[in-house]
């Protein structure tokens, strides 16, 4: 297992095995000197100076700048698709965008049905913890105003 080593652990292990072990100050300036680009300091875990050779560093930090940015632009795919679904069900929905319909028109159920399906669960995914009632009377309201765009 990795574990992580910092230059007070190599100076602890140095003054168990010598009477007087070098300070972390003068440890730390060998250490750059005589591996200069290949390791470098930092803070991990909470714990200060941990040894980091530079090659695993920069290896490790690519696979995670790749891993997230395949995240973000699946994540993005998948956000688009639905977009595009949601907006072709919205145009092929068979309905006056020139009329618009007053709250007390028309209870909720019946306004729930005069929406597309796709957004209709789109905008129930979105739903708060709040009432059922109060969540489908936003889910009308917002959903009719995205028809209208």
């Amino acid at each position: 297992s990795d574990r992580l080593i910092t230059i007070t652990d190599l100076q602890t292990y140095m003054g168990q095995h010598c009477e007087e072990p070098y300070s972390t100050y003068w440890l730390k300036s060998k250490f750059i000197a005589r591996f200069k680009d290949q390791i470098t300091f930092a803070s991990i875990c909470g714990k200060k100076d941990v040894i980091v050779d530079v090659d695993s560093a920069s290896s490790l930090l690519q696979k995670l700048y790749t891993q997230q940015q395949g995240e973000a632009d699946r994540k993005e795919t998948i956000i688009s698709a639905a977009a595009k679904m949601i907006a072709n069900d919205v145009r092929a929905f068979d309905y006056d965008p020139a009329v618009f319909f007053a709250i007390d028109d028309l209870n909720v159920e019946n306004q729930l049905e005069l929406l597309p399906e796709s957004l209709r669960l789109f905008m129930s995914c979105l739903k708060s913890k709040r009432s059922k009632t109060d969540d489908d009377l936003a889910i009308c309201t917002i959903s009719q105003c995205i028809m209208h765009m």
